[in-house]
């Protein structure tokens, strides 16, 4: 017992002044000092500019023909399915989707696409739900009603320290990504370390 103490502490001293320890070890700081100063970098940016995406519809039950600008999604109408679809193939829309006569009694919307999807994207759905709604309120309602029925909450969430005041930091993504950063970082150097020492006990 007393041997494999000594032989451990012989090869750890002859570890940690191996050159390849000594970077290993140095590297962690850096990298994870470079990896919060490119979060900083990349938070601080402005928004990327979002294309705007263009979909078809076809209204057969007549009267939706407002607000056709949903946030970056342009609404274009069409006559007929046919003329939708060949604007699908085209490429002049990305999708289309058919407002049935019926549809204030059956509330279905037909969606076609050229993608393989499980369900359709949730941007979509909710652009489609507010063009609909849009639709059916106006010139019933005022605008700023039709507005807050589409968009009713707008969550802020404040962050309190212990004496209720507003807390200087209020987290987000650097909370879960920093932390993140430093545990792989350390593994990688806990896994070299511990393959020099087991190469070193080995070699013993």
């Amino acid at each position: 017992m007393n041997k494999t103490l000594l032989i451990f502490r012989h090869e750890f001293r002859h570890m940690i002044k191996r050159k390849a320890f000594i970077i290993m070890t140095l590297i962690v700081p850096v990298l994870a000092l470079i990896g919060i100063g490119v979060f900083q970098l990349v938070s601080s940016d402005e928004p990327p500019v979002v294309e705007t995406t263009t979909i078809g519809y076809v209204d057969e039950a007549g009267g939706f023909d407002q607000y056709t600008t949903q946030g970056y999604m342009e609404l274009v109408h069409f006559d007929t399915p046919g003329d939708a679809t060949a604007a699908l193939i085209n490429g002049d829309v990305s999708e289309y989707f058919v407002i049935p006569s019926d549809y204030l009694s059956t509330g279905v919307i037909n969606r076609y696409t050229m993608e393989r999807q499980l369900e359709t994207p949730p941007a979509i759905a909710t652009v489609i739900k507010n063009f609909l709604t849009s639709n059916m309120l106006a010139g019933k309602v005022p605008p700023e009603t039709v507005y807050r029925i589409e968009a009713p909450l707008d969550l802020v969430t404040t962050r309190l320290t212990e004496t209720g005041e507003v807390a200087t930091e209020q987290g987000g993504y650097g909370n879960v990504i920093i932390p993140a950063i430093f545990g792989l970082l350390l593994a990688l150097s806990l896994q070299a370390s511990s393959m020099y020492l087991v190469e070193g006990l080995g070699d013993e």
